[in-house]
């Protein structure tokens, strides 16, 4: 076990304000943008222009041109008023090649947009941003059972790929999600115990260096370390990643599960009792998700307290026993087991995508959660103070372990000794005052501490923080110096930077 790091007294407006949460809680009318785009302030027309005569199919999307309203905006809702100065919108690795040359001419340090999902608003700036989102030609499955993926995709269109060949990788549930900052994050979904996270199928990538040379990064070639570096190293830290290639795998039929419990008189607290201590003992072919929810003003017994989903490669007479015991704890307002082809199975797991404002904060567990963590969780959740229509928070555990745990190959994905990744999350409505929010994040945080000392010290990279203390120590854990010397080595004069990546190697 682990405990939370000191942290200095801060109050409120501090925390709303201050230079962690980069413009968090842009929800209040007077956070305004940064004043200061540094160099990309300062480009003229004619600097657009000779970017524009470099590029081979991509554009520049400016304010005011079409597609910037759309291409310019966040994931998260909560750095809404953080814009950038120009879109470079890349249909190939010419295009990242031009833009990286152009940049690094001007002293730019550009964020890298795949996908646009960083829960922190990473990917956002007020400067120059470079986008790969038009790099999505070529995508195809090969005889040999690989993948061949461009880095514009999103997850969506490689499950429509996948699915024609009847093949699979581990995938998450939501199909607007950047293909490639999924898989530089490690990448998880319900085949993890099995498969291993997403970066464990990874055989190879190709990526756009900062001095605008373009590699292609595989186990044993002369950039392996590189390539190490991309399984689970995060994304906009040493390159910019054009295309992957992946180990595909087998699929058939699998069984999926929705169970769905009330409040009912307190009876939630044993039923996720049972939950935590029976699914960690389930085979790698079981993966779930477990959301505990925080208890809304006035909640009846038709009102989800507690919410399993999740998948199982084998007969429904296995979930069904691994459940008994939380049957028995409790009976649940809504039951769904059954067998379905796999990809028909992806559908019924996805989850709708909708734009909010909301924090995340995990930890990796060891074991099940503790009797007296799980009593002082519900605590916290019988005393959530949101009111606000559609300002919700919940204690989701997402099932880890497995061939998670026991990867083939080494990996910058450190996280190799947990059961569960929790996460206490919280979004609020844009309607909420201001306040409630503050009072909503207080909440969070002291939730989160408490629950912090359960962890194993790790924090899942691709549920970026900006909260959170040490975080590259977190992400990366015993990886980070050996990623740090990539850094170094790929790009020294850190052209590739945010608030939480990894640093150059003194």
């Amino acid at each position: 076990m682990s405990s939370l790091p000191a942290r200095p007294a801060m109050p409120r407006r501090g925390f709303l304000l201050g230079a962690a949460s980069v413009a968090f809680l842009s929800a209040c009318p007077s956070i305004a943008r940064a004043a200061d785009a540094g160099p990309a302030a300062r480009l003229k027309p004619s600097d657009w222009l000779e970017l524009e005569r470099a590029l081979q199919g991509g554009r520049i999307i400016l304010p005011g041109s079409k597609g910037y309203p759309e291409l310019s905006v966040g994931y998260n809702g909560a750095y809404e008023n953080l814009r950038p100065a120009g879109i470079i919108w890349c249909a190939g690795a010419p295009d990242v090649v031009a833009g990286v040359n152009w940049c690094r001419a001007r002293g730019i340090e550009p964020k890298i947009r795949s996908g646009g999902h960083c829960y922190a608003g990473f990917s956002m700036t007020d400067g120059v941003m470079i986008s790969t989102g038009g790099i999505t030609q070529g995508a195809r499955v090969d005889g040999d059972g690989t993948v061949f993926l461009p880095g514009g995709l999103m997850n969506g269109h490689v499950y429509s790929l996948l699915r024609r060949h009847n093949v699979a990788l581990t995938t998450g549930r939501c199909t607007t999600v950047g293909l490639s900052g999924f898989l530089l994050g490690g990448g998880i979904g319900f085949s993890m115990r099995n498969w291993g996270v997403a970066s464990d199928l990874l055989l190879e990538t190709e990526v756009v260096l900062a001095d605008g040379r373009k590699v292609i990064a595989t186990p044993d070639g002369p950039d392996g370390q590189l390539f190490w570096a991309c399984t689970g190293g995060s994304g906009n830290n040493f390159g910019v990643n054009t295309a992957f290639r992946l180990k595909t795998m087998p699929v058939s039929t699998v069984t999926v599960f929705q169970i769905q419990w009330g409040f009912a008189g307190g009876k939630e607290h044993a039923v996720a009792r049972a939950l935590l201590r029976d699914l960690t003992t389930a085979d790698n072919k079981f993966g779930s998700r477990l959301s505990l929810k925080a208890r809304p003003p006035g909640p009846d017994n038709t009102t989800v307290a507690i919410d399993l989903i999740g998948q199982y490669v084998g007969a429904p007479a296995y979930v069904e026993k691994l459940l008994s015991g939380a049957m028995r704890a409790g009976r649940p307002i809504k039951k769904v087991i059954r067998t379905m082809a796999y990809w028909k199975a992806q559908d019924f797991l996805s989850e709708d995508d909708t734009l909010d404002r909301f924090h995340e904060r995990s930890a990796f567990v060891a074991g099940s959660l503790s009797d007296e963590a799980l009593d002082q969780a519900y605590g916290f959740l019988e005393k959530f103070p949101g009111r606000t229509n559609g300002t919700h928070a919940d204690f989701r555990f997402f099932q880890t372990g497995g061939k998670m745990n026991k990867p083939d190959r080494e990996s910058a994905f450190v996280h190799r000794r947990s059961d569960w990744l929790m996460d206490a999350g919280m979004s609020w409505a844009p309607a909420a005052p201001v306040a409630e929010i503050e009072g909503c994040i207080d909440w969070q945080n002291a939730f989160f501490e408490r629950m912090w000392r359960e962890g194993t010290g790790g924090a899942f990279q691709n549920f970026a923080d900006p909260a959170l203390q040490n975080p590259q120590a977190a992400y990366y854990g015993d990886a980070l110096d050996r990623l740090k010397q990539v850094k170094k080595t790929y790009d020294p004069g850190n052209m590739f930077n945010y608030a939480q990546s990894i640093p150059v190697a003194a």
